[in-house]
């Protein structure tokens, strides 16, 4: 493959808060990281982990093609036991009983189509060094930010199932679907980042 595109996006508030998205090539894939911003500086919080070549079923979605379509980034890619899609794109969430308004948010969605059974299907991200993860909220929710509590970069992950290994380092984020039981299958799951600090 030539030289690969490096896409990303990213919301922002009007303090110039949000959070970003970065899709590096590596090898024969796409990696990324997820960033919060504050003031308009970018502080990178999580980055995915990825497998290589010899990897069947790797610890994140094996992306190695892209398309942009306005705000919207699609992926797909395949090794030889599975074949993954993905988009991501700015939305909205709304929070119950917190601000009425919706705020800004990326929605990352992903599929997976299994020949046979594996482990359980996630992404999985490495958190960086200068960054800690908070207990979730209610199961779905979890905060990364920086150490700096005087100038807190913060975002906010919703998700259907968050799973800590390796004493908080890792964050995977999966479906929390039943494994299936019949093969081929589709797995699907998603998320939603956004900026959780203060302007």
């Amino acid at each position: 493959m030539g030289e690969s595109p490096s896409p990303g996006l990213e919301v922002l508030n009007e303090s110039g808060c949000g959070a970003r998205v970065e899709f590096h090539w590596k090898g024969d894939r796409f990696f990324h990281t997820l960033m919060g911003i504050r003031r308009n500086k970018v502080h990178p919080l999580l980055e995915s982990l990825e497998g290589d070549a010899h990897d069947q079923f790797p610890p994140s979605p094996c992306l190695s093609q892209v398309h942009q379509q306005d705000q919207t980034l699609f992926f797909t890619g395949a090794t030889s036991e599975c074949h993954w899609s993905a988009s991501v794109q700015p939305s909205k969430l709304n929070l119950v009983g917190e601000s009425p308004e919706p705020f800004d948010v990326l929605s990352f969605e992903f599929a997976c189509r299994l020949k046979k059974q594996s482990h359980q299907m996630c992404g999985a991200y490495r958190i960086l060094g200068a960054a800690k993860m908070h207990i979730p909220i209610s199961g779905h929710f979890a905060f990364v930010m920086l150490s700096d509590y005087k100038e807190p970069v913060a975002i906010m992950i919703d998700s259907e199932n968050l799973l800590f290994t390796d004493e908080n380092s890792i964050l995977r984020l999966s479906t929390d679907s039943q494994s299936p039981n019949s093969f081929p299958c589709t797995i699907q799951w998603k998320f939603r980042i956004g900026w959780a600090g203060n302007s």
